[in-house]
């Protein structure tokens, strides 16, 4: 089979391997120019006392001795500084080569959003009152361990949730942390597998690692990785959606009261939804060789960015394709022709899953709830690439399940 002429956006690296023992080499690099500055501050301010200050006296008087020490002292300062930015300069250009790394993974892995579990936070009184919760993010400056037998589902959640929102304040202090959370999660899938050969049993974990592709089986490591984009993927993805559902359905009651009358409407909203709200913003791949796309000459190398709202808003796809419609689906082919779960080869393996727990959740939503409206104006996650809320205050009704 002919290889993609568009591989996946942190191509510079061989493998993630190499992206990491890259990271490692410059936070090493970052402590030895820091050492190194201030080597060079201590070896310059003796040469200046032995050279100047404590030279011969040659008749100078005290004052001007006391001058001439000030002088050079000061002069050794400067040189020092001088040398010490240096040292700084160089020790930024390693930052801006660590944080390189982190788009470049980041951009590949990522899939997500939310600090307070971005579904809907509830209550049924009539009229209760708003009393924000706030996620206080926990520094990262290594690699969090996460131990495969005692990890909870809450520990997995807050490393997606630092890994796909390392640009959002109240997840991460800077984005090397979403970087550390990423290899967190890599590790946990790697030490799961290994956890399984030693003693297999039966999950859907056994039967991964059990299937082989081309002759082979996935390395611990691999299933590391694989791991890392299922939980990212699955987590972010499908609690966006469910937010982003809400929201319109509260928007536009008419159409929750539809679904309260006709649950058989229940998966014609969720194409709805997935197509108004793709939670995915943007892909990012990078050209293998010179090709022509979409009347475009690209050459090999560069970097090409698919936004996949723009198919799902594309009116020569979708008639009024900014208007929220739950019966869209009886009349046009949502569900083929928007993107939201990509194309081809990059086609996401859990499609089947998504939209199964999308269906389910709206369902049991109508069945129980009535008049849902908003407490406050939702709080969007800061993003560039993924599209959610980081909180979302509701109230609501109760209606007796039927």
């Amino acid at each position: 089979m002919e290889p993609s002429p568009l591989m996946d956006d942190y191509s510079e690296y061989d493998d993630l391997d190499e992206l990491e023992e890259e990271v490692a080499s410059n936070r090493t690099f970052m402590i030895i120019a820091g050492a190194l500055g201030a080597l060079i501050v201590g070896v310059v301010i003796i040469l200046v006392l032995f050279l100047f200050v404590l030279k011969p006296d040659n008749g100078a008087s005290p004052a001007e001795k006391t001058n001439e020490a000030i002088f050079q002292t000061n002069t050794a300062v400067v040189i020092a500084q001088v040398n010490t930015n240096e040292a700084i300069e160089t020790q930024n250009a390693a930052n801006v080569q660590t944080q390189t790394a982190d788009v470049l993974y980041q951009t590949q892995t990522a899939a997500a959003i939310p600090t307070e579990t971005p579904t809907p936070a509830v209550t049924n009184t009539p009229e209760p009152t708003a009393t924000p919760v706030v996620r206080t993010p926990t520094p990262s400056p290594e690699a969090p361990e996460v131990n495969p037998e005692t990890a909870t589902a809450q520990a997995m959640i807050d490393l997606t949730n630092t890994l796909s929102m390392a640009d959002d304040p109240d997840y991460a202090d800077n984005r090397m942390e979403g970087f550390l959370a990423s290899i967190a999660l890599i590790e946990f899938g790697t030490h799961l597998a290994a956890d399984h050969r030693a003693d297999p049993r039966d999950t859907m974990t056994m039967e991964v690692l059990n299937s082989e592709f081309e002759g082979r089986q996935l390395t611990d490591r691999e299933f590391g990785r694989f791991f890392n984009n299922l939980i990212v993927g699955g987590v972010e993805t499908t609690r966006n959606t469910l937010s982003w559902g809400m929201y319109e359905l509260i928007r536009h009651p008419e159409q929750f009261r539809m679904l309260q009358e006709d649950l058989s409407l229940v998966p014609d909203a969720v194409e709805e939804i997935l197509r108004l709200r793709n939670t995915v913003v943007y892909l990012r791949r990078t050209a293998t060789r010179d090709l022509e796309l979409a009347g475009e000459h690209i050459r090999k190398g560069d970097k090409v960015v698919c936004l996949l709202g723009s198919v799902n808003h594309d009116p020569r796809l979708f008639a009024e394709p900014e208007r929220f419609d739950i019966s869209r689906p009886r009349r046009e082919a949502v569900r083929r022709n928007y993107r939201t779960f990509g194309a081809g080869p990059h086609f996401c393996i859990g499609v089947h899953q998504a939209r199964l727990n999308l269906v389910v959740m709206f369902e049991e939503i109508v069945r129980r709830m009535d008049e849902p409206r908003l407490m406050s104006e939702p709080k969007q996650a800061r993003s560039i690439f993924l599209d959610g809320f980081k909180s979302m205050r509701i109230a609501f009704s109760a209606r007796q399940p039927r």
